[in-house]
């Protein structure tokens, strides 16, 4: 897995003589990427581009699962905050008397506190 963008960067030489200076530029593949806040690219050689380009994929689904879990988890945690909040303001007594495992530590009818 590679962080990053691969580009194809277009340059010219500065040679009078070269192809480059009629307006076809040389074209390089590069990975493109950040590192400690800075931008750093890492020339390619042609052989390495289709890797290098499955790895940049490979990476991107990687964090998008990541970014699919972590909003999972900011919504559980919300709906925890929200029925705590509704068990200690705005639950009748009769239905918080009959519900299991919240946070007080209630376990049912008959049953030992957990420790």
């Amino acid at each position: 897995m590679l962080p990053g963008t691969v580009s194809t960067f277009r340059r010219r030489c500065g040679k009078l003589n070269c192809r480059c200076a009629a307006g076809e530029p040389h074209e390089s593949p590069a990975l493109v990427f950040t590192e400690g806040g800075r931008t750093k690219t890492v020339t390619l050689a042609g052989a390495e581009v289709a890797e290098v380009e499955a790895a940049v994929a490979r990476y991107a689904q990687a964090r998008a699962e990541l970014e699919q879990q972590a909003v999972a988890g900011i919504a559980a945690l919300r709906a925890s905050r929200a029925f705590r909040t509704w068990m200690s303001v705005g639950c009748p007594g009769v239905i918080r008397s009959r519900l299991v495992g919240f946070s007080s530590g209630w376990v049912g009818p008959g049953l030992r506190r957990r420790p």
